[in-house]
């Protein structure tokens, strides 16, 4: 109810005068400011002035001892900033983006039965909009309907009128189910809305092309594809077919093509989650807090890394000390969770497309190497710890557990700067602590650890981008501490123009080696199947 009235002042508040006003004709909308009011601020009280309907606070001589001096709903209206506002910079309140959906969907439900209408247009489409004077508050009307997959117009109708319009029937619909209305606007379209074709969000002309190539190494012309797809019940060479290819390309039909084509990339466009809009422009808006990255659990993203796949390595790694030499390996990954390596780990040892596998679009020939590698996987010791956030301490006591009842062989850290040390105080005798802490837990349980670690960004400045051991990330313990130091160098991830057999080679860097000679080797990486391989040079593969 407070996220309503919140959304009743920012839409239809005076809030710039001595006291806090609210002005609007539907009676269900008063009523329910009325009883807001009443419930949260009960020491106020309501004055009518015909439409306008004035918040009081107590007077000096009635107020209650021990209370704060005021109006209680003014003060309660700077909290969001608010207060004092006149309509041309009115806002959302930074923590309306931090909000459950619930809460944001009262507060833009109470906006919106304000400044909002729905009505039907002369073709008899349903129309949503949205004008206020302020900008800054269509903008955010704007965004607010992306948390809940309202594809909608902003643009600027005159001087002092910025609009959000609502126009796509689906979007239309889900305002309707997501959001709703308060007052007369409920009584708007009660019962199921027409449903008209449209032709937003579909994909670019060009997409066409693509398909077209898919069909062609399937051998299929444009008539053949539109009847197995179900877009034509017959072929005759006295028929011609038009597929309309000028035209943009709904999601819809491009899925129903691609039931017969199977191609993984028009399954990617053809995604319903996506929704494919033309770009006119890009426009600076300065560094501003990002509230609507929704991030996996347990995962973590870092701007502007370059990726050269540490933990596919490690993967690799564990994957073939367990199954090829049956040595139990505990894995902490406190980056990815543990379905996504236990993805990954099967995708690596049946060799196929990972991608296909999340989307459910496995061939035929590929389901026995499915059920293949999760018998094999099945049987090896392989321990999975996702916990976020893990101490040394925490690492050491299940280490401990597993060494003494399986006999563990091989510890992986991914990654070493994620880890709680035991000094937060300095970040860099916190990484040296946990640095000090994977040293001793190896040399206790007299086995191997490989600790990934983040690099600092001085090998992107440097000509040569191989990156050194005085490029390890916030501590030099981790040179001192190591009996020895891999990198991973990829060409292609600095170099466009690098040579095609190359794109998919790694360059494995031994910087350090306490009991060894230094160096370096190749691997061949898989993208699809996100693994590393050995290099072939007999065949050239």
């Amino acid at each position: 109810q407070l996220a309503r009235l919140l959304g009743y002042f920012v839409g239809d508040g005076a809030v710039a005068g001595r006291t806090p006003e609210f002005i609007n004709a539907d009676p269900e909308i008063v009523a329910d400011f009325k009883a807001a009011i009443a419930g949260h601020f009960p020491t106020c009280h309501i004055n009518q002035h015909g439409l306008h309907y004035v918040v009081c606070g107590y007077f000096q001589k009635t107020r209650v001892p021990g209370t704060q001096k005021g109006n209680p709903v003014a003060r309660w209206l700077k909290k969001f900033n608010l207060w004092g506002k006149k309509a041309e910079f009115k806002r959302f309140p930074d923590v309306a983006w931090r909000w459950d959906k619930e809460t944001l969907k009262e507060f833009v439900r109470g906006l919106m039965s304000c400044d909002g209408s729905i009505f039907r247009t002369q073709n008899g489409r349903p129309r949503i909009e949205f004008g206020v004077a302020s900008e800054g508050l269509a903008k955010d009307v704007h965004h607010a309907f992306v948390r809940f997959g309202i594809v909608a117009r902003l643009y600027r109708k005159s001087e002092r009128c910025w609009r959000v319009q609502i126009t796509d029937s689906e979007s239309v619909a889900r305002y309707q189910a997501e959001i709703g209305w308060i007052g007369e606007k409920v009584s708007r379209f009660p019962t199921d809305l027409p449903q008209f074709r449209s032709n937003n969000g579909h994909l670019p002309v060009m997409v066409w092309a693509k398909v077209g190539q898919a069909a062609a190494m399937q051998g299929l012309g444009w008539s053949k594809l539109a009847v197995l797809a179900g877009e034509r019940s017959h072929t005759s060479k006295f028929e011609t077919y038009n597929p309309r290819r000028n035209h943009g390309l709904s999601q819809r039909r491009l899925g129903v093509f691609n039931e017969v084509l199977e191609d993984w990339w028009l399954s990617e466009l053809a995604n319903p989650e996506l929704y494919w809009d033309r770009i006119v422009s890009i426009e600076p808006v300065g560094e501003q807090h990002v509230y609507d990255l929704a991030v996996p659990s347990g995962a973590n993203f870092i701007a502007e890394d370059v990726l050269v796949h540490n933990t596919s390595l490690t993967l690799n790694i564990a994957q073939h000390a367990s199954i090829q030499y049956k040595i139990p390996v505990a894995i902490f990954s406190l980056e990815m969770s543990e379905q996504q390596l236990v993805t990954r780990l099967l995708c690596s040892e049946a060799s196929v497309d990972s991608y296909r596998l999340r989307t459910g679009l496995l061939k035929d020939a590929e389901w026995p190497r499915i059920a293949q590698a999760m018998g094999a996987l099945s049987e090896a010791q392989i321990y999975i710890d996702d916990s976020p956030n893990v101490s040394v301490m925490e690492m050491r006591t299940k280490a401990r557990r597993l060494k003494s009842a399986n006999n563990l062989g091989l510890i992986i850290v991914d990654y070493l700067q994620l880890m709680q040390g035991r000094n937060q105080e300095n970040r860099v005798q916190e990484v040296s602590d946990i640095s000090r802490g994977l040293k001793s837990l190896a040399r206790e349980l007299q086995i191997p650890v490989i600790a990934c670690s983040q690099l600092s960004r001085e090998p992107e400045k440097r000509t040569d981008h191989r990156p050194q051991l005085s490029d390890l990330r916030e501590s030099g313990t981790l040179e001192q501490d190591s009996d020895l130091v891999l990198f991973i160098y990829r060409e292609r991830f600095y170099n466009d123009n690098v040579a095609e057999d190359k794109r998919n080679l790694a360059e494995i860097i031994i910087a350090k080696h306490r009991n060894g000679p230094t160096g370096k080797f190749e691997l061949l990486f898989i993208d699809e199947q996100t693994k590393f391989a050995n290099v072939d040079r007999r065949r050239g593969t």
